[in-house]
């Protein structure tokens, strides 16, 4: 019912105007001070509970309400932490850079497209293990750069061919359940629906990074 619903009233403008100041704070922070998670948790904080005070709520309302919300996320962060801790076992154990290795090796000798799509497809694999893109970055990199200064393909070849490995399959992979987890989204009913895309965007990936590798794009 609409009639029902309350107006826009001047506590509900105000939880607006901090929120945007909270937004505007998180971006300026992450920029000039390079915060993240640690500083980014504590800023949420705060600022929500100011809008919760500004927003006529009691002491133990917000806390109820705080409650509330972290009932809805505490699994998904349970699923982060897992997923965290398998990466830092197969860092730790000296197992990643091993399977980095053994994946980039069968490339050497192959064409500059091919060497590209090889690229591409172990990225891909690779993604399956570390979900973080810049955490993929830091591991296979330092490797596939001068594996591409020995095949003959551009730098700029190489690094597309890990955005396409790192992003197309952030679908897909089980590292993002806990997007799905927050939206309540069971992964065996998301994995076939989202097939089909990523097949197709996977397809289109092998196109572009084999052409790249044929009109040597850079310019570095």
């Amino acid at each position: 019912n609409l009639h029902s619903i309350s107006g826009f009233t001047l506590r509900h403008k105000l939880v607006l105007a901090l929120f945007a100041i909270n937004i505007f704070f998180l971006i300026y922070g992450v920029i000039k001070y390079g915060w993240y998670t640690v500083e980014l948790s504590a800023l949420f904080l705060g600022f929500g509970i100011l809008m919760g005070i500004v927003g006529g709520l009691s002491p133990n309302e917000l806390a109820k309400e705080f409650s509330k919300g972290m009932g809805g996320v505490t699994f998904g962060a349970l699923i982060v932490g897992f997923a965290r801790a398998i990466v830092i076992i197969l860092q730790d154990g000296m197992v990643l850079d091993t399977i980095i290795h053994g994946l980039s090796t069968p490339l050497i000798g192959m064409g500059t497209s091919l060497s590209l799509v090889g690229m591409f497809l172990i990225q891909s694999l690779i993604n399956f293990f570390i979900g973080s893109g810049s955490g993929q970055a830091a591991a296979t990199m330092p490797i596939m750069v001068p594996l591409s200064d020995v095949i003959g393909v551009t730098r700029q070849s190489t690094v597309l061919a890990f955005q396409f490995g790192d992003g197309i399959t952030n679908m897909l992979w089980p590292a993002m359940i806990y997007y799905l987890a927050f939206a309540d989204i069971p992964y065996n009913k998301w994995f076939p629906h989202i097939l089909k895309l990523v097949l197709l965007l996977t397809a289109a990936g092998i196109v572009l990074v084999s052409v790249s590798g044929m009109i040597n794009y850079g310019p570095f």
